[in-house]
């Protein structure tokens, strides 16, 4: 790794370059492969590969888009592959995997990759009478869906053109192509390349200035996917070339493919391309430079931005992860404050809140919003969003945002969680604690599921959430303070004082040290899991000093290792060391053990809580450890999960926004972000 300036020098920012060497064989290559980039639109679409440019999963594309940030997002392009003709010569700078290896091997030319600003990929290819150096990189357009591919020649001896092949998927993002009879619809034109599935309806357009069209329309057939396959999932898939475009081009010539959701987007004049890539580039640095932050934390600001997406037209929300995850109730409320409060962006997280809040139905909050079917198949998700609406006053001094209306939806809450509501989502009239579930439910967040079977049962009265719920009634009895609302007052104070007797009494195993995690019935399931956590890190903790101690030594005993905590501790049964294999493993061991990098929120706030400078040193330490998290999975973010064991691989989604979160939270608590901060005083 190496500083190097670009484009950018002239704005201060500083960039991080990825540099290898030749791949001078397959192995490299795919070694390389496991390093990935992710550029977003905003809009929750997206264009995603490695470092070379080679697809290793059926996410992977170009452009990646859809009506929203939902399961409505397909594969448009998958990717572009090059060709340079120069003196007879035809020379493929692309790299196509298949079972039996990989043809063309663009990939030998390859001299080095970067991941910064942007990422970008530079080639040196041998021909006669000198050597041909360009620079592939790729950029998002931010709420545009549209991306724009830029090729710089730098040394060019001859008179060469430049073939593009574009391969189109234009299916559904969980999904495969495979070669279709009815085809897929293309026209070019002026430079623009139309096409459209005949079945799906899906299209895409690309232009580039100066282009002529060879139409082609090939079938590539058995594309290979390798993490798919790793995974247990179909990993062969079909590509459709609808033809080739072929520019001319000169050293020094800069060239920009642009690749859309709709046409409407590739109409600008040709020379706007340009001025469109160095406006994004400014927008990225400025972004990161409203203050003096380091280089992790300028990193940090770029990938917490990734999350916040624009839906239906300009309503923000958050994104839960990429490449499959969409907007989610629990992902939303607990990454907010890491994404929105520590990064100073309170607009965005005013925004998010009230929107969630007009979803509010019996009480609950939907699992997830966007397409297909409303489910209300969380406990938390709601508790959260109270807890969330607290820090966002807290972290703001926006008091005005409490208006009549919100109070009194939050009042709600508590109202029909005392009464009941969904799944058998109750207050124990007897101890004040919360119950919900059955055996045949997974509503806390450790909710794998696997052949109608809860991988992790938690039904009854969990811990956490009644580390919640407390919360939400001493919150709901301060904003009846500002409120004026006595009556109320009154009553929150009275089930919030039964609440923390019952939860001691339940949770508390005085001759270990530490909280049991779910009362089922009668039965204390007394599994060592980060969950007791929540009781030392919300903001109203429920244990004392001594007893927050003990905790927090065993957790950092049993659960914590450099990349996050993990669910289970080692010595108890059901742990599950890795996480890999098929979906019925890997649910299997989601959260048997598996390490997550967002428990690193609640572990270092109760830290920072209850050991003092000792706390500190600790926290700053794991912090240090932590940043190596933004090198693993997709180059400048954070995984979201990690194997429990050496060498703790990463896996499941290369983005995850309550990783990033958790890491902007640590960088709060130690006042690497103080000046985003406007504290008050507690209610």
């Amino acid at each position: 790794r190496q500083n190097k300036s670009s484009e950018c020098e002239a704005l201060s920012v500083t960039i991080i370059v990825m540099s290898i060497e030749t791949l001078s064989d397959l192995k490299t290559a795919l070694d390389t492969c496991t390093a990935e980039w992710l550029e977003t639109t905003g809009t929750g679409g997206f264009a995603f590969s490695t470092l070379p440019f080679i697809n290793t999963r059926r996410y992977h594309g170009l452009l990646v888009a859809g009506e929203g940030p939902d399961d409505s997002r397909a594969v448009l392009l998958s990717r572009c592959d090059e060709v340079l003709h120069c003196n007879n010569e035809s020379l493929a700078l692309g790299s196509r995997l298949f079972e039996t290896g990989c043809a063309p091997a663009g990939f030998q030319f390859v001299t080095s990759t970067e991941r910064n600003i942007y990422p970008a990929t530079t080639y040196k290819i041998p021909v006669a009478g000198g050597v041909i150096t360009l620079t592939k990189s790729l950029l998002a357009l931010h709420f545009q869906d549209t991306v724009l591919i830029r090729y710089q020649f730098h040394e060019v001896p001859e008179p060469v053109s430049l073939e593009l092949q574009p391969f189109l998927a234009l299916r559904n993002y969980n999904t495969l192509m495979t070669a279709r009879n009815e085809g897929i619809r293309t026209s070019f034109s002026d430079g623009l390349l139309s096409a459209q599935s005949m079945s799906s309806g899906l299209a895409v357009y690309l232009s580039v200035a100066g282009g002529v069209f060879d139409e082609r329309n090939e079938w590539h057939r058995n594309i290979y996917y390798p993490e798919e396959k790793a995974r247990g999932y179909d990993y062969l898939e079909d590509l459709f070339l609808p033809g080739v475009i072929t520019v001319p081009v000169i050293a020094g010539q800069e060239l920009y493919l642009v690749v859309s959701h709709t046409a409407e987007e590739l109409r600008k004049p040709v020379a706007s391309w340009s001025l469109e890539w160095d406006a994004e580039v400014k927008r990225r640095v400025e972004l990161i430079q409203q203050s003096d932050t380091t280089e992790p934390i300028q990193k940090l600001l770029l990938a917490a931005e990734q999350f916040l997406v624009c839906c239906e037209g300009c309503r923000l929300d958050l994104i839960a992860g990429y490449p499959w995850f969409t907007c989610w109730a629990r992902d939303t409320m607990i990454a907010l404050p890491g994404l929105c409060l520590a990064t100073g962006w309170f607009s965005a997280a005013r925004e998010i809140l009230l929107h969630w809040n007009s979803a509010l139905s019996e009480g609950m909050l939907p699992n997830r919003l966007g397409v297909g079917a409303v489910k209300y198949n969380t406990v938390d998700g709601t508790l959260w969003y109270v807890v969330a609406c607290y820090q966002y006053i807290e972290a703001s001094g926006d008091r005005d945002f409490l208006t009549e209306d919100l109070y009194r939806s939050l009042v709600s809450i508590v109202d029909w969680h005392c009464n009941g509501t969904r799944y058998g989502i109750i207050m124990d009239p007897v101890d004040g604690l919360l119950t919900a579930g059955s055996e045949e439910t997974q509503l806390t967040w450790m909710d794998a599921f696997f052949d109608g079977k809860a991988i992790t049962p938690r039904w009854g009265k969990a811990v956490e959430i009644n580390a919640l719920w407390f919360n939400v009634l001493s919150i709901l009895k301060a904003f009846a303070e500002m409120r004026q609302d006595s009556e109320n007052l009154r009553r929150f104070q009275t089930l919030a004082a039964s609440v923390v007797e019952s939860f001691v009494a339940t949770f508390w195993l005085p001759e270990q040290g530490y909280l049991a995690d779910v009362m089922q019935s009668d039965t204390l399931i007394t599994h060592i899991r980060p969950n007791q956590l929540f009781a030392l890190s919300l903001p109203f903790p429920l244990l004392n000093a001594e007893e927050a101690v003990s905790v927090l030594d065993l957790v950092k005993e049993q659960l914590l290792t450099p990349v996050g905590l993990r669910t289970l501790a080692p010595q108890e049964s059901g742990y599950c060391p890795q996480y890999k294999g098929t979906l019925e493993q890997r649910d299997n061991a989601y959260h048997q053990g598996t390490v997550w990098p967002w428990l690193f929120s609640p572990y270092t706030r109760a830290v920072l809580r209850f050991k003092g400078e000792a706390g500190r040193q600790e926290v700053t330490e794991l912090f240090s450890w932590a940043l190596t998290l933004l090198d693993t999975g997709a180059l400048g973010t954070v995984s979201e999960v990690f194997d429990a064991d050496p060498p703790r691989s990463d896996a499941g989604c290369v983005a995850q926004a309550w990783s990033v979160a958790a890491l902007l939270e640590i960088a709060a608590g130690l006042g690497h972000l103080a000046q985003y901060h406007r504290p008050v005083s507690k209610f």
